[in-house]
């Protein structure tokens, strides 16, 4: 699981950027919704949800790439676990362009004051990687590779049901 830490370490930096961003698409979006300009609110939805876009179409093959060349190259990783080593970076790298994409979506549902519908989501994701911690043992096979898999299964899940949760209830939100 060390290795889990070191890759999450790694795109926690990524998400601290991103984070940045979510502050500011938060800001003009609350601000808009404020000014009752739902044009406005709209034109901020599609200039967040743009550069949402944009960032994961960057991210996901570099560090496909990085993430390749520094597990099968830099880092001393035993031979047998080289490939669960390399679906596990697979695996955050996929989760964190969902949750990226799914990011203005967040943003516009806070702008919006729908706080209840934003932490039932949260809630239901912290439910769902408890029950993974507590079902791990009873999988067959490499615990590791099934921890990535289902933490990135629940994590995709979560940020679609955000985008979803936000498409029925914010008209703004729809590209």
């Amino acid at each position: 699981f060390g290795l889990y830490g070191l890759v999450g370490g790694v795109l926690a930096f990524v998400s601290l950027i991103a984070g940045v961003l979510n502050q500011g698409s938060n800001r003009f979006m609350a601000y808009a919704t404020g000014s009752e300009d739902a044009d406005d609110v709209r034109r901020w939805f599609n200039v967040s949800a743009n550069i949402y876009f944009c960032i994961p179409l960057i991210l996901l093959p570099v560090g496909w790439l990085l993430g390749d060349i520094f597990i099968k190259y830099v880092l001393k990783i035993p031979p047998g676990r080289v490939v669960v080593s390399l679906w596990i970076v697979r695996f955050t790298l996929i989760s964190l362009a969902v949750t990226l994409l799914s990011m203005p979506y967040q943003s516009l549902l806070i702008a919006r004051q729908y706080i209840h519908l934003y932490s039932a989501v949260t809630l239901c994701r912290s439910i769902g990687a408890f029950v993974i911690a507590l079902t791990l043992p009873h999988f067959p096979g490499d615990h590791l590779f099934v921890y990535a898999a289902l933490m990135a299964t629940s994590i995709i899940l979560m940020q679609l049901v955000f985008v979803g949760v936000c498409r029925c209830v914010c008209p703004e939100g729809r590209i």
